[in-house]
This record gives C-alpha cells, structure tokens and sequence, in this order.
C-alpha cells in the first residue's frame, strides 16, 4: 500500500511519546520524523507523569497502555485530571474490548491497535493537531 498520507506540517506541535517497548519506540519516532513536530519520550509511568506535572508544553500524548512500573491507564486518569482537554491516543496490542473499553472510560480520545501503520498514525494524530 502507497503511503499517501504521509506529509504533515506540525511545526511547532509537541508531541509526548510515552512507550517502553525499544522497536516501537524507534518505529513511531521514525513515522513521526519529517512532521516537524517536537518529540518527547517518557518510557515509564513515572517519567511520563514527571513530564506532565512539571507542566511542559504538550499538545498530544501517544501512549501505550503496559509498563514494568504501572499501567497506562493510571497515566490515562492522571493527565486527564490535570489537562481535560489534552488528546490522549493509546497504542497498543492489547486490543481486546475491555482494555479499549477502560482507556474509554479512563478519557483517552483515540485508540490504535498494534501493530500500526504509519497512514492509521498520522491520520488520527492529524485530527488532533490541525484543528
């Protein structure tokens, strides 16, 4: 398949990538290049929510729902507590509907399914970012 959806123009968007898991961290960072976008990592619960308390400038976060060190759903609750109306996308491979179903209910906006291709990416992040 053509990859038809790949140019955007984020300049000047923040993006916080929260994933623990190395190949997909390197996956998504790739996808996300040439977008203009700022790319933050957090790769734990506690990095992620050290990022969003010091109160840093976010216009998204991608998420990943399974961590050594919590859950993302706790991150999900957390961010949305202090910022309502930051987008929330989970990526994950844990697609079963409960798990879909919780990060609903928890406040995230979006949710991927694993493994992802770059055009399912970068049109849901695309609805978040050119608003």
């Amino acid at each position: 398949m053509q990859d038809i959806f790949l140019k955007r123009n984020w300049h000047g968007k923040n993006l916080l990538l929260v994933e623990d898991d190395f190949p997909s961290l390197l996956y998504l960072k790739q996808a996300l290049e040439n977008t203009g976008a700022i790319v933050s990592v957090a790769q734990n619960v506690e990095e992620a929510l050290r990022y969003i308390y010091a109160d840093k400038p976010i216009d998204l976060v991608l998420l990943d729902l399974r961590f050594p060190d919590g859950d993302g759903f706790e991150i999900i609750h957390k961010i949305k507590i202090l910022r309502k109306n930051l987008p929330i996308i989970v990526q994950s491979a844990y697609a079963l509907s409960i798990n879909k179903e919780k990060a609903f209910q928890n406040g995230c906006d979006e949710f991927i399914t694993k493994p992802i291709h770059r055009n399912i990416l970068l049109t849901t992040l695309d609805k978040y970012l050119n608003e």
